[in-house]
């Protein structure tokens, strides 16, 4: 009998449906991560989001995403994969011997009590001991995030910029996503594009030659981003759980400088895909000079280690593994 796996991707019914028809318009990593897994495992896979259930009964790109009348809270699931800051009580009771799959518990993602957790993942290596206190009983992992590849990918375009800082959010959280921090070090007469709206931060940069995009959809990134010849992730590391902006910009072929404090898996940083640097301008100023004197090209790395079917993959193999011990296996 196949298994049957349900995400819980978000539920807040006030939201409304969902905002794609098929997989190929949904720009929801979680939910093409989640799909490709339960796929290569076998099994039949829905997705609980924004309040409503919904299935893919065969895959394939423009495969629809169809309404399941209540499947997640009616029908026994063999596991359960959560995703978000929410609490699913009557999931939770209904598949309570389920295989529980919590992801990124250790940050800002979700802070809810341990609802009997059985594989945690996290974004960086360094949380694992941490959050292993929390859910004492439960396996818990790094997992490098992936991007939604059919998005995100590179695009041959001419390059008229030296960096792109891609931030979709200005709002009363603040400069938390290092506005401030870039400006101040990246050296006069920089060409910037700023890949979303304009924002009192860079305005006031007048040393630098800034373009704006403007509020972009997802899916419309790749063709301006891909001018730049560097990608720079600078979040201050107090509010994001793993900027998904960094494998998005690997998997587009932008090489980047990543800022220490970001909370971010150390396995997208390395000699093929870019530069870790501090807090020190001139460290920052020489990791950009250098980029941009180099021809690398860190799509090929990411595809090989970092990408959704590799991604998948794991999620298959440690879900596997976790049924098994479950059952008493090796």
């Amino acid at each position: 009998m196949r298994q049957r796996w349900l995400m819980l991707r978000s539920d807040k019914a006030s939201e409304g449906g969902i905002p794609w028809k098929t997989l190929k318009e949904c720009d929801d990593m979680w939910i093409h991560l989640f799909f490709a897994a339960a796929r290569l495992s076998g099994a039949e896979a829905v997705v609980q989001n924004r309040g409503k259930v919904w299935s893919v009964k065969k895959f394939y790109p423009g495969a629809k995403l169809e309404y399941v009348s209540r499947f997640g809270l009616m029908e026994k699931v063999d596991v359960l994969v959560v995703r978000g800051n929410y609490e699913y009580f009557p999931a939770y009771r209904r598949h309570r011997d389920a295989l529980k799959v919590l992801f990124s518990a250790g940050m800002t993602t979700y802070r809810g009590p341990d609802r009997g957790y059985d594989l945690v993942f996290v974004d960086r290596e360094d949380q694992v001991q941490k959050v292993q206190k929390r859910f004492r009983k439960a396996v818990v992992k790094e997992f490098a995030k992936p991007a939604p590849d059919h998005i995100f990918f590179p695009v041959k375009v001419e390059k008229e910029y030296d960096v792109v800082f891609i931030a979709r959010r200005v709002d009363a959280i603040g400069d938390f996503k290092g506005y401030t921090w870039l400006a101040s070090r990246l050296p006069k007469g920089t060409r910037v594009l700023r890949v979303g709206p304009v924002d009192p931060w860079f305005t006031k940069a007048k040393h630098l030659q800034v373009t704006w995009t403007g509020l972009l959809p997802r899916k419309e990134i790749p063709k301006y981003a891909c001018r730049a010849q560097v990608g720079v992730v600078c979040d201050n590391g107090k509010w994001d759980s793993g900027p998904r902006i960094l494998p998005e910009m690997l998997a587009m072929d932008i090489p980047v400088i990543l800022r220490s404090c970001v909370r971010a898996s150390r396995k997208y940083i390395t000699e093929q895909t870019g530069v870790l640097v501090g807090e020190d301008r001139q460290e920052f100023i020489s990791a950009l000079v250098r980029l941009l004197s180099l021809d690398l090209h860190p799509v090929k790395y990411y595809r090989e280690h970092l990408s959704l079917p590799r991604a998948a993959e794991r999620l298959s193999k440690a879900i596997a593994t976790a049924l098994r011990c479950r059952r008493g296996g090796l």
